[in-house]
Parts: structure tokens; C-alpha cells; sequence
């Protein structure tokens, strides 16, 4: 139930427009939903995906570093950020692997 606020890249304020979600984790997995966001930051684009969060968000919304999105659904949020990636993220797919998401998921290899 704890609040979830949006990061900043490098100690920069980002705005974070929501790309995918909600998209549902399973209980059995921690539950709730799950969110896919992107934001330039100079020359680069970030990826952020968060999981396990109870939020109302709207897809194509933009918020921005500092922001309160929502709570945890667990005692947690699994979160992993991307730089540059080759494609669009979709969760549960291919683009999961992508080499330029910060190492995190044991299911690539």
C-alpha cells in the first residue's frame, strides 16, 4: 500500500508518458497490474516497466518525475529501465530480452 512516485535518469526530472498497461501480473506472481512507461531524456529514450501496482493511469498520459502513480498491490515493485531499446516494449513478449534493459529478468538468456 505504499505510494509509487516516478523516478528521474541521471538526477534529470523526466516526463513519463504511459506507452503499456495496465496488463495483469498474476496472484500467484505477486498480483496486480503492470505498467510500461518511456520519457526522453536528452539524446536517449528510457523505458521504465513497474509491476505490481493498484493505479487507475490513462495510456498516452504523461507524469512527470516526482509523481505519486499509485500503491503496491505487494510488498514490493519490481521495476526495470530500458535505454534505447530496438523496439517498443511489450510485456510478456520478445522485447523482453532486449540487451539494452538494465539485467534484472532470469528468464533471458
Amino acid at each position: 500500500g505504499k505510494a509509487v512516485i516516478m523516478p528521474t535518469v541521471n538526477d534529470q526530472a523526466a516526463n513519463w508518458q504511459l506507452i503499456v498497461g495496465p496488463y495483469s501480473v498474476d496472484s500467484q506472481e505477486g498480483g496486480g497490474v503492470g505498467y510500461t512507461f518511456e520519457a526522453t531524456v536528452g539524446a536517449d529514450k528510457w523505458y521504465l516497466d513497474m509491476l505490481h501496482m493498484n493505479s487507475g493511469l490513462s495510456l498516452g498520459q504523461t507524469y512527470p518525475s516526482g509523481t505519486s502513480i499509485g500503491t503496491s498491490v505487494a510488498g514490493h515493485i519490481h521495476m526495470t529501465m530500458g535505454k534505447n531499446l530496438s523496439q517498443t516494449p511489450v510485456a510478456g513478449t520478445n522485447t523482453d530480452c532486449d540487451p539494452n534493459w538494465l539485467p534484472s529478468d532470469f528468464v533471458c538468456k
